[in-house]
């Protein structure tokens, strides 16, 4: 088991002019929290997609991360495309090995991982239920399998009872990314492009059901920090 860390972005919201992940919450970086869980799970290799101030980046991660193999990789094209072509730029090492897949502006309790790493099924989305301060992409369940994804633009905000928010964390084994994952962002990117999100994919794997994705619901806080209020809640919260 490995783990892919998207960390390109610029994060133009929240206008700190380093990466995100480099950013202090309570006595710890969102960076340090991620690497504290995928330890806590036994993972040891972690390949880290760079891009926004990339030598900042990966000065900053191989000085303070001990005990793990660290791989960069670097998103040249980092300001002009979007998730999917970090992650697709990565795909020779997500189609190696069973991944857990994260994002870099996410700020979690550390025993998350572990639950994913020991969970029976193969290929899961982290999701917690829709709450009106949330924003992004989210999904329906049957049971707790995953039966669409729908995107912040087509969310109607008329009947929000039966969503889940993506938290952009996700297992997947090395079958799901080779077979399904990696063709269809393939695919994908042909026709509309770099600029965009992977989600879209995994949306339309599970809604022309060629695989299953499934849902690990969690209840405790998490904070996914796009903005200076987000920052302000997560340190607050960390806090309590």
């Amino acid at each position: 088991m490995q783990a892919i860390f998207l960390a390109a972005g610029m994060g133009k919201r929240l206008g700190k002019h380093i990466n995100k992940c480099m950013l202090g919450v309570g006595d710890t970086t969102i960076f340090d929290n991620s690497v504290i869980a995928l330890k806590k799970a036994g993972i040891t290799r972690l390949i880290v997609v760079t891009g926004y101030h990339a030598e900042q980046l990966e000065m900053f991660i191989t000085e303070r991360t001990v005990g793990m193999d660290i791989i960069f990789v670097r998103n040249k094209d980092y300001a002009s495309t979007n998730n999917i072509w970090s992650l697709y730029l990565a795909k020779d090492y997500l189609a190696a090995d069973d991944t857990v897949l994260l994002e870099s502006d996410l700020f979690y309790r550390p025993t998350l991982i572990k639950e994913l790493v020991d969970s029976q099924k193969q290929d899961i989305a982290v999701v917690s239920k829709w709450e009106n301060w949330m924003d992004g992409t989210t999904v329906t369940l049957h049971g707790t399998e995953i039966e669409q994804f729908i995107s912040k633009q087509k969310l109607d905000l008329r009947n929000t009872d039966d969503l889940y928010k993506t938290v952009n964390i996700y297992k997947l084994s090395k079958q799901f990314s080779s077979k399904f994952f990696i063709p269809e962002m393939s695919a994908y990117i042909s026709e509309y492009g770099k600029n965009d999100f992977y989600e879209l994919v995994l949306g339309k794997i599970v809604q022309r059901k060629i695989a299953s994705l499934f849902a690990h619901i969690i209840c405790d806080k998490w904070y996914e920090i796009d903005t200076e209020l987000d920052l302000k809640l997560a340190i607050e919260g960390v806090r309590i």
